[in-house]
């Protein structure tokens, strides 16, 4: 029924406007009324506008003239307005369909405009936030970069007044104990000595008898003339000698590209990543550490869980907190660097592939008398990890091909050991529970004892079905009792958690080609490097 009524009220109302037409039209502007006034002499109908602009136009401005049937009527006294409103032409228009979407629409538009002013608001408050947020954030990282110079210039300050200091106590002429300082002295005496001969010539003028003035000349003179040849000569040796000290003055190598205050690394959710592009399923990457190098290897403490990176292009380790924040770095002078790793003491222990020695350095670059050399010239270390026990686990090559070395964590030559199993010449090495693990870039990892004895070979880790895998990276999950690997399939990378047995717990495909992997403290996460990536990543690890 409301249905029908709505129908018929709304044919009607087209109804009404056709039969109406241009009577709701004002005759001079031609658009409809607005407020229509009749003139009283005619009775058309002209809107109050128009009919103000009608009257200050005539001459007489007691009178206006009708623009239809020009009769005129008489301008009541307060003005245009008090022409009577025709009420029910008013009605018409405000009922037209015309009006009332002109009216519909003037009231969305407002409504548009408080949702706009809403809109505005929150916007407002959002920006202002985020504004307030970065000023805050960016006021606490430059205190951090200040904080940070302030306590490297009082290193430098330090560090320059004891240079200072020991420059003084070099040059100082007292503490002089080289051969010129000894001569130097040996001539002050002989100076000393001939002025004081010179201070007695004045008691042989004083004498009065003449031959004892006589004999004390004679004496006087030869004394002085012998002290004085002695002091040329000694002078004359000393200038033959070396004036210069034999002290120098080695600047510290820091070059341009060093980072003497640290790095400034920024979240995934605050930058965009650089590195290669992770497919983790559900799981996330962490985080991605941007660097201005490439790193070669890398090694996480478990001690403090901090992560300490190579950079063997410019002989650097950078140190980064297990989060991933830059600490410091230090370089290191000398050698063909490659491996990295932490002894047992939290020595940081870098792999010389040149000298073919382990080098130990402590946090802060200082290097530490330790060494771990190859048993003989034939053979050349290649990689290194750090057992649970300390022990220091070295793959090898020599000429009768890959082979593995041990050493305890005082550094004593523990075993070695090799195998017509390995497959290839690349190895790396783990030790875990009086067992060896050993990968050789197949799809098999191979066990060995706690003597070096091979036990058994794992089953085949890779996908059957497609060409063979290669695993060239473990790592050992202490935590879960298992395995890292790294296996390369048809050009995808693939993180492999394996139990010691050799039975897979999980796979987690990733992105990118991966270089090296270490396990965090706590064994919750993965630290990997990519091959020619500058970046760092630290990825979810869950068995």
């Amino acid at each position: 029924m409301a249905k029908a009524k709505e129908g018929t009220a709304s044919g009607v109302s087209d109804h009404l406007a056709d039969f109406v037409g241009t009577e709701i039209n004002c005759p001079v502007c031609l658009e409809v009324f607005d407020d229509p006034k009749c003139l009283p002499n005619c009775a058309h109908n002209v809107c109050v506008t128009c009919l103000g602009n009608l009257a200050r136009r005539t001459r007489r401005k007691s009178t206006v003239e009708c623009p239809e049937c020009r009769t005129k009527s008489t301008v009541p006294l307060s003005g245009v307005t008090g022409f009577p409103t025709n009420h029910l032409l008013k009605r018409l228009v405000e009922n037209s369909p015309e009006h009332r979407g002109r009216r519909a629409f003037d009231k969305a538009l407002e409504c548009y405009r408080e949702q706009r002013e809403k809109i505005k608001e929150e916007f407002q408050t959002l920006t202002t936030f985020r504004r307030i947020l970065f000023e805050e954030s960016k006021k606490e990282m430059k205190d951090q970069i200040k904080l940070e110079a302030k306590r490297v210039r009082k290193l430098i300050d330090k560090e320059e007044r004891k240079l200072l200091s020991q420059a003084d106590e070099i040059y100082n002429e007292k503490s002089d104990q080289s051969q010129f300082g000894k001569k130097l002295e040996e001539v002050r005496q002989l100076n000393a000595k001939v002025l004081t001969s010179l201070e007695g010539a004045d008691k042989v003028k004083e004498e009065r008898d003449w031959k004892k003035f006589q004999k004390s000349r004679e004496i006087f003179e030869k004394q002085f003339q012998d002290s004085l040849k002695t002091l040329e000569a000694s002078i004359e040796n000393l200038s033959s000698m070396q004036w210069t000290a034999t002290a120098k003055f080695n600047a510290g190598k820091l070059d341009k590209s060093s980072k003497i205050l640290g790095l400034i690394s920024c979240d995934p959710c605050k930058k965009a990543a650089t590195g290669p592009a992770i497919a983790l399923g559900d799981d996330e990457v962490i985080r991605v550490i941007d660097t201005d190098f490439v790193p070669t290897a890398l090694s996480v403490s478990p001690h403090t869980g901090e992560i300490a990176v190579l950079d063997a292009e410019n002989n650097c380790v950078h140190i980064f907190t297990a989060t991933g924040d830059h600490q410091k770095q230090f370089e290191i002078k000398y050698g063909d660097l490659k491996e990295i790793t932490y002894s047992k003491n939290d020595d940081i222990v870098v792999l010389n592939q040149e000298k073919n020695r382990l080098l130990h350095f402590d946090k802060d670059g200082a290097f530490i008398h330790k060494f771990v050399q190859s048993p003989n010239r034939s053979v050349r270390f290649q990689k290194v990890t750090t057992g649970g026990d300390g022990c220091y686990v070295l793959t090898t090559l020599t000429d009768d091909g890959p082979g593995v070395v041990v050493y305890d964590s005082e550094r004593c030559h523990k075993l070695a050991f090799t195998s017509t199993h390995f497959q290839g010449n690349t190895l790396a090495a783990v030790h875990l529970k009086d067992k060896y693990y050993v990968t050789d870039c197949s799809s098999t990892i191979k066990i060995f004892d706690k003597k070096g004895k091979f036990l058994q070979e794992t089953k085949n880790l890779g996908d059957s079905s497609k060409s063979p895998s290669k695993l060239y990276s473990v790592a050992v999950d202490d935590a879960h009792d298992c395995l890292v690997c790294v296996s390369k399939q048809n050009n995808q990378n693939t993180i492999l958690a394996v139990k010691t047995d050799g039975s897979i717990v999980s796979k987690t495909p990733i992105g990118g080609s991966l270089n090296s992997i270490a396990m965090s403290k706590g064994f919750d996460s993965l630290v990997a490097t990519f091959h020619e990536k500058k970046c760092i990543q630290i990825l979810p690890h869950k068995v």
